[in-house]
């Protein structure tokens, strides 16, 4: 019987860690304002909704030790995972990556930028990624070639470069690709496409070098 609650207590968990992280305004919207050099403060609304949003996980490996709500640790900038250098966005914290049972992450139109963390390649069980419509620069990690689950990806609406890293096996079950950037399109790039059995839905949006590319004719 222990067991028995202990298991519907953790899935009761994931559950709302799932549900508050599909409100990515629960997860990681810390305000950065600097007027005169003046130090970065922690808003509080922001602050509670990170209370919250621990709340509703259970934290077995201590990852968010830090986000507490003690008065000598108001400060939610300086809490273990959160970026807040940035101003007017904001970074994926690195600690996305212990919630390694997720099946759905939408943060489109969140006003998140900066480089795409590795550490969602961790997140093997999810289903749906949604990273659309946000200021990412960079390459996409490799690391995401990891998520064999995966049935939809958005990565458009970004500034993006560089190789596109899938290769033939990764990702079979795509049903739903939306891409957007200045990649270097390779014939394995369309080898990769043609073997996606379930694709249904596809998007390239600012492919510069894709009419140029005979792999796509």
């Amino acid at each position: 019987m222990k067991e028995k609650l202990q298991s519907n207590s953790a899935t009761k968990s994931l559950f709302q860690g799932k549900t508050l992280l599909k409100g990515v305004s629960m997860v990681n919207r810390i305000h950065s304002w600097i007027l005169n050099g003046a130090e970065i403060k922690c808003i509080e609304r922001e602050r509670i909704a990170l209370l919250n949003f621990k709340e509703g996980l259970i934290d077995v490996y201590g990852m968010l030790s830090t986000w507490s709500g003690d008065e000598t640790n108001r400060d939610c900038c300086k809490w273990k995972g959160i970026d807040a250098t940035m101003k007017q966005l904001f970074h994926i914290p690195k600690v996305i990556g212990s919630f390694t049972h997720l099946r759905y992450l939408n943060l489109s139109f969140s006003y998140f930028g900066g480089s795409i963390p590795c550490e969602l390649g961790k997140l093997t069980h999810l289903h749906y990624l949604g990273l659309g419509s946000n200021e990412f620069r960079g390459e996409i990690p490799y690391q995401l070639g990891n998520l064999s689950q995966l049935m939809h990806l958005d990565l458009g609406g970004n500034s993006l470069f560089g190789a596109i890293p899938f290769h033939v096996g990764n990702l079979p079950m795509l049903h739903t690709l939306r891409l957007g950037g200045n990649f270097d399109v390779k014939s394995t790039d369309a080898e990769w496409l043609s073997n996606l059995n379930f694709l249904t839905n596809i998007e390239f949006s600012s492919f510069h070098n894709l009419g140029s590319s005979h792999h796509f004719k």
